[in-house]
């Protein structure tokens, strides 16, 4: 008897490309907690745990959290190096960092509200005065980025936990009757505005007003 096989091609289905917006900033120091910081964005959005829509598994909340704590460490090692010598030439450094509408396409809800802070805290320290020198961190703006550091502390704290089996962070419904929302309920929406002293957008779209109606004449009645 003979049980023959037949090979065959596997077939991979190829991945999504990944949004992504160019930043470019001058301060050495903080770009290497910055590139980190990034790395580890793609990377939360690539996890196992991303697949589900609640679910976090420990080995990712580890990693997330080691990767986290690498980073904080690379800029205490910026703030502990910000007076050194430099060269004669400026230098200009690239980032590229999650667009915000890919941050909103996040389906995990915990992973969402994680790389939601951290998206922020990009911005806070891309936004501050010492990125545009060499590698100076003046100790007012690192008090500015410690703030919005100890907030994704808080978050990873709450929504991931210890990364053990025991604390895996808040725990939330997948509401699974509901299948996939087509639109998102947030619309996978997200726009950068330069601030302006024109008013915001309504909440809802505006409608013209209406002319009022002409009152009924009562004479001969």
């Amino acid at each position: 008897m003979i049980t023959e096989l037949n090979k065959v091609q596997q077939l991979v289905v190829p991945g999504h490309k990944i949004d992504v917006s160019e930043y470019r900033i001058r301060n050495f120091r903080m770009h290497s907690a910055l590139e980190n910081l990034s790395r580890l964005c793609l990377f939360i959005i690539e996890c196992d745990s991303n697949n589900t829509v609640t679910k976090v598994t420990p080995r990712n909340a580890r990693q997330i959290i080691s990767q986290w704590s690498m980073i904080k460490d690379e800029f205490q090692f910026a703030l502990d190096h910000n007076d050194t010598p430099t060269g004669s030439y400026e230098f200009a450094y690239q980032l590229l960092f999650l667009h915000q509408s890919q941050i909103q396409k996040v389906r995990n809800v915990k992973m969402k509200r994680v790389v939601g802070e951290m998206f922020n805290l990009f911005q806070v320290m891309m936004s501050i005065d010492s990125a545009n020198t060499q590698q100076f961190v003046d100790l007012d703006d690192a008090a500015v980025i410690k703030e919005a550091f100890c907030v994704v502390d808080d978050v990873i704290a709450r929504w991931l936990g210890d990364g053990t089996f025991g604390d895996l962070g808040l725990k939330a419904p997948d509401f699974s009757c509901l299948g996939e929302i087509i639109p998102d309920v947030d619309g996978d929406y997200a726009q950068i505005i330069e601030p302006s002293p024109v008013m915001p957008d309504p909440m809802l779209p505006d409608v013209p007003d209406l002319d009022q109606p002409k009152a009924e004449s009562r004479v001969g009645k």
